[in-house]
């Protein structure tokens, strides 16, 4: 996906991991993969939640087996979706 971009917008402690959270969007007009760069050195989790698109058909899902040590999360989705995410790790 040419047209993929995903944001950090925060970050926090929790407990002896940190949450980084932000968000995505795919502007492309077709379905694909994109990464999203949490920030993190190892994501444990991360949870993704759509907005603004009515005509999505299928969730976004991640293409990943966590843990995974690397910060970017390789995530599938429809054609014009946009969210959140939210992921955990160190």
């Amino acid at each position: 996906m040419a047209d993929f971009s995903s944001t950090v917008l925060g970050e926090m402690p929790f407990g002896g991991k940190r949450i980084t959270y932000g968000t995505f969007d795919d502007s492309s007009s077709s379905a694909g993969t994109g990464d999203i760069d949490t920030g993190l050195i190892q994501v444990e989790s991360i949870f993704l939640t759509p907005y603004g698109n009515a005509t999505d058909t299928n969730a976004a899902t991640v293409a990943e087996v966590f843990p995974i040590e690397t910060g970017d999360v390789t995530i599938f989705c429809d054609a014009g979706t946009a969210g959140y995410w939210r992921a955990i790790g160190i």
